[in-house]
C-alpha cells in the first residue's frame, strides 16, 4: 500500500509539474506573440517621420536617381527637378545620405546597384560631387571601409516594411516609430515659429527621398551654426586626404550608370567661406574627377557661378534655395535633353 501511495504522489507531482510547464510555455507564447505583433504593427506604420533614411530603404526600385551626401539629400528636390526637366518619363528619387554613409566606395556603389531597376535604359542620374566625398580619414586605414555607414550590412533596399533596415540600422527602440509618427506632424504644424526662435530643429523625409529640414533661420542662430560648421571642416581638412580608392569608385559608378541612362555631375553651391576651405584642402579637385566628367553627359559646377543662395549652416542649402538650385539643374538638363 505504501509503494502505491508513493507512486500516486509521484504521478501527482509529475502532473502538477507538467501542468505548470504547459502553463509557462503558453504564457511565453502569448507574450512573445504580443511582442511580435507589436513590432509588426510598428514596422507597418514606419514612414518619413521615422528617421532621415527609412523611406530610402522601403521604396521601390528606381529609374532616375539623385546621388551624393547630405548636401544633395537636402539640396536637390526630386519633384522640382522632375518638373524643370520637362520630361514626364523622368521621375527622380533622392538616394543621397551623408558624408559618413555615402562617400564613393563599395558600400554605396552596391546599394545604388540594388536600388536601380535593372531594366532601366533611359534613366537620368545626378551625381553630386565635392572634395569630401572622394576623401578618407587618415586614421581609418586599418578599419573596414565605410563600416559606420547606415548602408553597411543592409541587403534589402526596397521592402516595405523593411525589417532588415529596422533591425540592423534603426538606432532607437521601435517605440520611437510611433512617437515620431505622433510628434512630427505637430512640430510641422508649428514649424513657422522656428523662424523667430533660436532653438530646435527637426526633419521629415519625403516619399521621393528628399529630406525636408525645419530649422530656425534667425540670422544670429545661423551665423553661430556656420562658424561651428566651418571649424568642423577645417579640422576635417587636417584629418583627411584625397583617396584614389574613392575616385576610382566614382569612375566605376559613372561607368555603371551610363548603362542605364544619362549621367550628369553636379557640384552644389556652399557658403563662400566653405568653398575657400575646400579650395585650400583640394586645389586639384577637378583634375581628380576629370575622368568621371569626361564619361558623363555634362558637369555643372556651381562653385564657378554667382553665389546667390542661403544656407542653414554654411554647408546645406535652405529649402528655398534648394528649390532654386533644383530648378537650375533641371533646366540645365532640359537643354541637353533637347539637343
Amino acid at each position: 500500500m505504501l509503494s502505491l501511495h508513493l507512486v500516486s504522489l509521484e504521478n501527482l507531482n509529475l502532473f502538477i509539474f507538467n501542468s505548470d510547464l504547459k502553463l509557462f510555455i503558453q504564457h511565453i507564447i502569448f507574450f512573445s506573440s504580443i511582442v511580435v505583433l507589436l513590432h509588426l504593427g510598428l514596422a507597418c506604420i514606419a514612414d518619413g517621420t521615422t528617421d532621415d533614411y527609412y523611406l530610402k530603404f522601403s521604396s521601390p526600385k528606381q529609374s532616375s536617381l539623385i546621388l551624393g551626401t547630405s548636401r544633395a539629400k537636402q539640396g536637390v528636390i526630386p519633384s522640382v527637378l522632375s518638373a524643370s526637366v520637362e520630361n514626364q518619363d523622368l521621375q527622380f528619387f533622392n538616394f543621397s545620405f551623408t558624408l559618413k554613409s555615402s562617400p564613393f566606395g563599395l558600400v554605396y556603389y552596391n546599394a545604388i546597384k540594388q536600388k536601380i531597376d535593372p531594366e532601366t535604359k533611359d534613366g537620368c542620374f545626378i551625381v553630386t560631387v565635392d572634395p569630401w566625398s572622394i576623401s578618407e580619414k587618415l586614421a581609418d586605414s586599418t578599419k573596414t571601409t565605410d563600416s559606420l555607414s547606415v548602408l553597411y550590412g543592409v541587403s534589402d533596399f526596397t521592402s516595405k516594411p523593411n525589417f532588415n533596415y529596422l533591425y540592423k540600422q534603426f538606432p532607437h527602440g521601435w517605440g520611437r516609430i510611433l512617437l515620431n509618427r505622433i510628434e512630427k506632424p505637430i512640430l510641422k504644424y508649428y514649424s513657422g515659429q522656428l523662424n523667430t526662435s533660436v532653438t530646435g530643429s527637426f526633419s521629415v523625409l519625403d516619399r521621393d527621398g528628399w529630406l525636408d529640414v525645419y530649422t530656425s533661420l534667425d540670422s544670429s542662430f545661423v551665423k553661430n551654426k556656420e562658424e561651428k560648421r566651418f571649424e568642423t571642416y577645417r579640422e576635417k581638412s587636417m584629418e583627411r586626404a584625397g583617396s584614389r580608392h574613392r575616385t576610382q569608385y566614382l569612375d566605376t559608378l559613372v561607368d555603371f550608370l551610363n548603362i542605364h541612362g544619362d549621367v550628369y555631375l553636379v557640384r552644389l553651391p556652399v557658403h563662400k567661406k566653405m568653398l575657400v576651405i575646400e579650395q585650400q584642402y583640394m586645389p586639384d579637385f577637378h583634375e581628380k574627377i576629370s575622368k568621371s566628367i569626361s564619361m558623363s553627359k555634362g558637369y555643372l559646377d556651381f562653385s564657378t557661378l554667382p553665389n546667390e543662395y542661403s544656407y542653414t549652416d554654411g554647408n546645406h542649402l535652405t529649402k528655398y534655395s534648394a528649390e532654386d538650385v533644383s530648378k537650375k539643374i533641371g533646366r540645365w538638363i532640359h537643354e541637353f535633353e533637347s539637343e
